[in-house]
């Protein structure tokens, strides 16, 4: 699996968790996320990001996963 993941521990102040929420709203962001896709070749986080992709026919201009490859032996 890939590293790109993000925890959020407890024990923190209300306040710290307010300011996790708003990244958390900044990253999910369709916008953003689509660009990252594009850039990265990450899979979009969002059904609407993904959709964005499509929509801008940025796969034709940076091939990459739109989807989870397969084993072997599930195919």
């Amino acid at each position: 699996m890939g590293g790109a993941s993000l925890w959020v521990m407890a024990g923190h102040k209300p306040e710290e968790y307010k300011g996790v929420a708003k990244f958390f709203t900044f990253l999910s962001n369709p916008d953003l996320q689509a660009w990252y896709h594009q850039v990265s070749g990450y899979l979009p986080i969002t059904h609407a990001a993904y959709e964005l992709t499509k929509q801008q026919a940025s796969t034709r201009k940076t091939p990459g996963p739109t989807s989870p490859p397969t084993s072997p032996s599930a195919r």
